[in-house]
């Protein structure tokens, strides 16, 4: 109300609302009731809304624009409680990949002091690696200088056995010539030459030179092969390698590298090798001739050519012709394999109750020996299996076989021979070890035994012609090669013999 009155003061003068009405009323004395009323209420709205301040922008009776502004201010409201929501929500954001950052920056820096710890024991190794590259490098010139020396040593040995035992003979030629003298009578089993032969003497068996000893392997000789043509003999080693050899001279030409297991079986066929290992893998190598051979240990070999992958266990035996491979697993299958389209599995056979530990085919006829004891034989357009040979009283361990008979050797310490047409035993070869490997060639069976020796059997009548000693461990695999013949053996040497 003061403040109305200050305004109505200062249009018209000083005084109260009182006095302005008196000076308004006589000067409107000649003015009607209704207009002095109408003033008088003006007034009092006057009044009335100086005296209640703001309560009169809360009257519902509002204008339009009022209204609007209000509902704008609502809006701005919510706006900016939107806007400090949102602002909330990006500095938490910001906080949150802060402490994200944070945390990958620790692990930039571990995972760089992790890598310089890595180089630096990678530049170790490396170190290490080259370190042990040149003792093997001069280990392996030791080697080939010793096997030379042990080569020489041998040689000397045969010519004092030689003569000393021309010194015996001479010596019982003294005697018989004394006893003659004497009148006395000499032995029935002296011969003209005054000594005695061989065979006079019980247990007594002529006993076949080795050529060389082959020095290289760094584990088990688990198989041999040789080729005439090519010259080559390889080997498969417990140490997970081949190694290929000159036939001739007996020095080594290469070593092949590829199989993460032993490799247990090797065939091999002018230049090129088939292999099986532990690893249930069997690879094709390519076999370079000994005279195409350039130095020694620089790695002439061909690569491997190509890696069939399909038996669930390790690979105990092969064999292969132009077109085919035929494996034999501990898983007891035989596979047939495409040797020209890599890898493309012809087909599966099964009956074995054991791993197939041998095996050998020729054209349609296959041939298998197992741990189960038993020999199948099968025919390869039908894969069926049409005869069971059942005779040994342990594992088949190796065998071999003709268009006339089959040899086959056993854990059992026999060799026993089959007549293929009639599946019968012909002549059972009871031997002093037990047969780990065997061949036969022109009558003759050779027969690898766990007792370090090589039995050379007359195969028609069972008995023992030759002996080949000189290895210091089990004899594992023998091969015939022409005019010599190969042994590999557990005492980590193959050997040459004549």
């Amino acid at each position: 109300m003061f403040g109305v009155s200050a305004r109505f003061g200062d249009s018209e003068g000083d005084g109260s609302l009182e006095e302005y009405l008196g000076r308004r009323g006589s000067a409107r004395s000649t003015g009607s009731i209704g207009s002095d009323l109408d003033n008088f209420e003006i007034a009092e709205g006057l009044s009335s809304r100086a005296s209640h301040g703001t309560d009169a922008f809360r009257s519902p009776r509002r204008s339009l624009s009022q209204r609007r502004s209000l509902e704008n201010a609502s809006e701005d409201e919510s706006s900016a409680s939107a806007y400090i929501a949102s602002l909330g929500t990006i500095s938490g954001i910001y906080n949150d990949l802060q402490r994200e950052r944070d945390l990958m920056v620790q692990d930039a820096e571990r995972v760089y002091k992790e890598r310089i710890s890595s180089v630096s024991r990678l530049r170790k190794l490396e170190a290490k690696l080259m370190d042990l590259s040149q003792e093997k490098s001069s280990l392996e010139e030791r080697l080939e200088a010793l096997g030379l020396k042990d080569e020489k040593l041998r040689e000397r040995i045969l010519d004092l056995d030689k003569k000393a035992e021309e010194i015996c003979m001479e010596s019982k030629k003294f005697e018989f010539a004394i006893r003659e003298m004497r009148g006395e009578s000499t032995s029935s089993n002296a011969v003209e030459s005054g000594g005695e032969t061989a065979s006079s003497v019980p247990g007594n068996h002529s006993s076949s030179s080795c050529l060389r000893t082959l020095f290289g392997h760094s584990g088990q000789v688990l198989c041999v092969d040789a080729c005439p043509g090519s010259r080559v003999v390889i080997s498969g080693s417990a140490d997970k390698s081949l190694r290929t050899w000159d036939m001739d001279t007996g020095r080594r030409q290469d070593a092949l590298y590829g199989h993460n297991g032993w490799v247990h079986c090797v065939r091999l066929q002018e230049h090129k090798a088939v292999t099986g290992s532990g690893d249930k893998t069997i690879k094709i190598w390519d076999i370079l001739p000994a005279t195409d051979k350039i130095g020694y240990g620089v790695g002439v070999g061909g690569p491997c050519q190509a890696t069939f992958v399909g038996h669930d266990a390790g690979v105990t035996c092969v064999d292969f012709d132009s077109s085919h491979v035929l494996s034999g697993s501990m898983d007891r299958t035989i596979r047939r394999w495409n040797l020209e389209h890599h890898n493309d599995e012809v087909f599966e056979l099964s009956g074995h109750d054991g791993a197939v530990s041998c095996l050998q085919f020729w054209s349609y006829a296959l041939v298998t020996g197992s741990v189960d004891k038993s020999i199948r034989m099968w025919d390869l357009r039908t894969g069926k299996s049409h005869r069971t040979l059942r005779g040994h009283a342990g594992p088949v361990r190796s065998l071999q076989f003709d268009d006339r008979i089959v040899i086959s050797g056993g854990l059992d310490r026999q060799a026993l021979v089959w007549d293929i047409r009639t599946g019968k035993v012909i002549q059972c070869i009871e031997t002093s070890g037990q047969v780990l490997g065997l061949c036969f060639s022109r009558g003759e069976c050779l027969v690898a035994s766990s007792d370090k020796v090589i039995y050379v059997y007359d195969v028609s009548s069972g008995k023992v012609l030759t002996e080949k000693r000189g290895h210091s461990g089990a004899v594992v695999c023998v091969v015939q090669a022409e005019d010599k013949a190969v042994s590999g053996s557990t005492d980590h040497t193959c050997r040459l013999w004549i």
